[in-house]
């Protein structure tokens, strides 16, 4: 088995989650709402519970989370039609407004990062880059 360029993998990480929090401060926010802001967004409506298993946060860290940017306008909490104990969250017009801007800038990113490769180093490394997707985040529901 060849052994895992751990160093290069744990670099890899830490450039982008500063490029995260770049990004989030350009937003106008901190990290967890960014990444809300992206889960969210990208599933519509999106209930608290998927919100917290996805962030990987505490339930009070979500809740602080949640109230910051319902505050800021840019989601609300709706109960849920099936399941009354329950809460859905969805983005505002401004929220949603804010979401696609955000994808924008993570798509101009990607394609600046991803020009850098040939087609055949780009097709292995979004075939790489999906496995471990799927490997590392809990998929949404």
């Amino acid at each position: 088995m060849v052994p895992l360029p751990v160093d290069s993998i744990v670099s890899v990480f830490a450039n982008i989650t500063l490029a995260k929090e770049a990004m989030a401060k350009e937003a106008g926010l901190n990290l967890s709402q960014y990444m809300t802001m992206l889960l969210v967004g990208s599933s519509r409506t999106l209930s608290c519970k998927d919100l917290k298993d996805n962030l990987d946060l505490p339930g009070s860290s979500t809740t602080f989370v949640l109230d910051s940017l319902e505050d800021k306008g840019l989601l609300t909490r709706i109960r849920s039609k099936r399941d009354r104990r329950q809460y859905l969250i969805e983005l505002t017009p401004d929220g949603y407004n804010l979401y696609r801007k955000a994808m924008q800038a993570e798509t101009e990113r990607a394609e600046k990062i991803l020009g850098t490769l040939n087609e055949g180093e780009r097709s292995t490394f979004l075939k790489i880059a999906d496995s471990l997707s799927q490997a590392a985040i809990p998929s949404l529901v």
